[in-house]
Protein backbone atom coordinates (compact mmCIF):
# COMPACT_ATOMS: atom_id res chain seq x y z
CA UNK A 1 0.00 0.00 0.00
CA UNK A 2 1.74 3.22 -1.27
CA UNK A 3 0.54 6.45 0.81
CA UNK A 4 -0.46 9.26 -2.01
CA UNK A 5 2.25 12.06 -2.65
CA UNK A 6 1.44 15.22 -0.72
CA UNK A 7 1.51 17.70 -3.21
CA UNK A 8 1.13 21.26 -2.37
CA UNK A 9 0.29 22.40 -6.54
CA UNK A 10 -3.39 21.74 -5.82
CA UNK A 11 -3.30 24.81 -3.55
CA UNK A 12 -1.64 26.87 -5.33
CA UNK A 13 -2.69 29.05 -8.96
CA UNK A 14 -1.27 26.96 -12.15
CA UNK A 15 1.61 28.89 -13.90
CA UNK A 16 2.77 31.20 -11.63
CA UNK A 17 6.42 31.12 -10.90
CA UNK A 18 7.66 31.55 -7.04
CA UNK A 19 9.42 35.04 -6.44
CA UNK A 20 11.60 33.46 -3.31
CA UNK A 21 15.56 33.77 -3.79
CA UNK A 22 17.24 30.17 -3.46
CA UNK A 23 17.13 28.61 0.30
CA UNK A 24 14.35 31.37 1.31
CA UNK A 25 12.58 30.30 4.62
CA UNK A 26 9.34 31.51 2.99
CA UNK A 27 9.17 28.71 0.67
CA UNK A 28 9.49 26.30 4.23
CA UNK A 29 6.96 28.16 5.41
CA UNK A 30 4.62 27.70 2.91
CA UNK A 31 5.19 24.55 2.16
CA UNK A 32 4.45 23.69 5.71
CA UNK A 33 1.32 25.38 6.10
CA UNK A 34 -0.36 24.09 3.07
CA UNK A 35 0.81 20.26 3.74
CA UNK A 36 -0.49 21.14 7.03
CA UNK A 37 -3.79 22.33 5.24
CA UNK A 38 -4.13 19.18 3.24
CA UNK A 39 -3.48 16.79 6.73
CA UNK A 40 -6.25 18.75 8.09
CA UNK A 41 -8.74 17.59 5.56
CA UNK A 42 -9.20 20.72 3.38
CA UNK A 43 -9.59 19.76 -0.66
CA UNK A 44 -9.28 23.90 -1.55
CA UNK A 45 -8.81 26.47 0.67
CA UNK A 46 -12.53 27.69 -0.27
CA UNK A 47 -13.03 28.30 3.59
CA UNK A 48 -10.20 30.50 3.82
CA UNK A 49 -9.06 34.09 3.24
CA UNK A 50 -5.58 35.66 3.38
CA UNK A 51 -4.51 39.07 4.58
CA UNK A 52 -0.74 40.25 4.12
CA UNK A 53 1.16 43.22 3.74
CA UNK A 54 4.27 44.36 2.30
CA UNK A 55 7.94 42.22 2.57
CA UNK A 56 9.05 39.36 1.04
CA UNK A 57 6.54 36.72 4.03
CA UNK A 58 3.82 38.87 2.12
CA UNK A 59 4.34 37.23 -1.00
CA UNK A 60 3.51 33.54 0.73
CA UNK A 61 -0.12 33.65 0.18
CA UNK A 62 -0.99 36.47 -2.46
CA UNK A 63 -1.56 35.89 -5.96
CA UNK A 64 0.39 32.27 -5.40
CA UNK A 65 -2.44 30.61 -3.16
CA UNK A 66 -5.91 29.65 -5.45
CA UNK A 67 -7.76 31.45 -2.40
CA UNK A 68 -9.14 34.82 -1.27
CA UNK A 69 -6.33 37.14 -0.61
CA UNK A 70 -5.79 40.35 0.50
CA UNK A 71 -2.62 42.73 0.55
CA UNK A 72 -2.80 45.73 2.85
CA UNK A 73 -0.76 48.47 3.29
CA UNK A 74 2.63 47.94 5.56
CA UNK A 75 1.89 46.54 8.72
CA UNK A 76 -2.23 46.76 8.50
CA UNK A 77 -2.94 43.12 7.93
CA UNK A 78 -4.43 42.96 10.83
CA UNK A 79 -7.14 45.17 11.29
CA UNK A 80 -8.00 44.03 7.54
CA UNK A 81 -8.32 40.32 8.76
CA UNK A 82 -10.13 41.56 11.78
CA UNK A 83 -12.83 43.33 9.28
CA UNK A 84 -13.11 39.92 7.76
CA UNK A 85 -13.25 37.64 10.34
CA UNK A 86 -16.06 39.92 12.45
CA UNK A 87 -17.76 40.35 8.79
CA UNK A 88 -17.63 36.45 7.70
CA UNK A 89 -16.93 34.51 11.22
CA UNK A 90 -16.96 31.04 9.33
CA UNK A 91 -14.24 31.46 7.32
CA UNK A 92 -10.37 30.63 8.43
CA UNK A 93 -8.83 34.13 8.45
CA UNK A 94 -4.94 33.89 7.87
CA UNK A 95 -2.34 36.42 7.98
CA UNK A 96 1.46 35.81 6.52
CA UNK A 97 3.76 38.43 7.31
CA UNK A 98 7.54 39.23 8.07
CA UNK A 99 9.29 40.91 10.88
CA UNK A 100 8.90 43.70 10.17
CA UNK A 101 5.68 44.08 9.06
CA UNK A 102 3.98 42.67 11.96
CA UNK A 103 6.17 43.22 15.02
CA UNK A 104 7.82 46.95 14.01
CA UNK A 105 5.45 48.77 11.82
CA UNK A 106 2.26 46.79 12.81
CA UNK A 107 3.03 46.15 16.59
CA UNK A 108 -0.08 47.54 18.27
CA UNK A 109 -2.34 45.75 16.12
CA UNK A 110 -0.73 42.62 16.76
CA UNK A 111 -1.13 43.19 20.36
CA UNK A 112 -4.46 44.46 20.58
CA UNK A 113 -5.78 41.28 18.66
CA UNK A 114 -3.95 39.18 21.15
CA UNK A 115 -5.81 40.87 23.34
CA UNK A 116 -8.61 40.63 21.92
CA UNK A 117 -8.16 36.87 21.52
CA UNK A 118 -9.80 37.43 18.22
CA UNK A 119 -10.49 34.00 16.40
CA UNK A 120 -7.40 34.56 13.80
CA UNK A 121 -4.43 32.62 12.59
CA UNK A 122 -0.90 35.14 12.39
CA UNK A 123 2.19 33.36 10.86
CA UNK A 124 5.23 36.02 11.46
CA UNK A 125 8.38 34.93 9.15
CA UNK A 126 10.83 36.59 11.08
CA UNK A 127 14.41 37.15 9.36
CA UNK A 128 15.49 39.78 11.69
CA UNK A 129 15.67 42.35 9.56
CA UNK A 130 13.98 44.72 7.04
CA UNK A 131 15.02 42.21 4.09
CA UNK A 132 13.01 43.69 1.02
CA UNK A 133 14.30 47.54 1.58
CA UNK A 134 17.93 47.19 1.84
CA UNK A 135 18.88 45.08 5.40
CA UNK A 136 18.24 47.64 8.09
CA UNK A 137 17.68 47.07 11.52
CA UNK A 138 14.22 45.74 12.82
CA UNK A 139 12.74 45.26 16.26
CA UNK A 140 13.83 41.54 16.37
CA UNK A 141 17.61 42.04 14.37
CA UNK A 142 19.52 40.38 17.59
CA UNK A 143 21.79 42.43 19.71
CA UNK A 144 25.43 43.66 18.19
CA UNK A 145 24.37 42.64 14.32
CA UNK A 146 25.60 44.56 11.99
CA UNK A 147 22.77 45.88 9.51
CA UNK A 148 22.89 48.89 7.01
CA UNK A 149 21.83 51.03 9.74
CA UNK A 150 23.28 50.18 12.18
CA UNK A 151 26.67 49.27 10.74
CA UNK A 152 28.89 49.23 14.24
CA UNK A 153 25.90 46.15 15.72
CA UNK A 154 22.11 46.68 16.91
CA UNK A 155 22.46 48.37 20.30
CA UNK A 156 19.15 47.67 21.34
CA UNK A 157 17.31 44.31 22.83
CA UNK A 158 15.29 42.43 20.47
CA UNK A 159 11.87 42.07 21.29
CA UNK A 160 10.26 38.42 21.92
CA UNK A 161 7.55 38.52 20.08
CA UNK A 162 6.23 34.91 21.15
CA UNK A 163 6.12 36.30 25.02
CA UNK A 164 4.83 39.01 24.14
CA UNK A 165 1.73 37.59 22.30
CA UNK A 166 1.55 35.55 25.07
CA UNK A 167 1.38 38.09 27.63
CA UNK A 168 -1.25 39.76 25.59
CA UNK A 169 -4.03 37.40 26.03
CA UNK A 170 -3.37 34.76 22.90
CA UNK A 171 -5.04 31.01 22.64
CA UNK A 172 -1.83 29.66 21.42
CA UNK A 173 1.30 30.36 20.07
CA UNK A 174 4.44 28.78 19.13
CA UNK A 175 7.85 29.27 17.74
CA UNK A 176 9.71 27.11 14.91
CA UNK A 177 12.82 27.80 12.75
CA UNK A 178 12.62 26.64 8.83
CA UNK A 179 14.83 23.97 9.92
CA UNK A 180 12.14 22.28 11.94
CA UNK A 181 9.75 21.84 8.61
CA UNK A 182 7.32 18.60 10.42
CA UNK A 183 7.26 20.44 13.71
CA UNK A 184 6.53 23.75 12.09
CA UNK A 185 3.61 21.87 10.08
CA UNK A 186 2.14 20.18 13.02
CA UNK A 187 2.08 24.23 15.12
CA UNK A 188 0.23 25.69 12.19
CA UNK A 189 -2.22 23.19 12.17
CA UNK A 190 -2.96 23.43 15.41
CA UNK A 191 -3.19 27.29 14.86
CA UNK A 192 -5.71 26.68 12.16
CA UNK A 193 -8.05 24.28 14.28
CA UNK A 194 -7.56 26.51 17.71
CA UNK A 195 -10.39 28.82 18.68
CA UNK A 196 -9.02 32.74 19.55
CA UNK A 197 -5.85 34.37 18.57
CA UNK A 198 -3.18 31.94 17.39
CA UNK A 199 0.46 33.52 16.32
CA UNK A 200 3.39 31.12 14.91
Amino acid sequence: MHAEPISIRRYLRPDLTLPFCAGCGCVTVMSSFLRGVRELGYKDLKGFVFCSGIGCSAWIPSPYFAADSIHSTHGRSIPVATGIKLMRPDLNVVVFGGDGDLTGIGLSHLIHAARRNLDIVVVMVNNMIYGMTGGQVAPTTPLGVKTTTTPYGSFERPIDTARLVVTAGASYVARWTTAHGEQLKEALKKAVTTRGFAFV
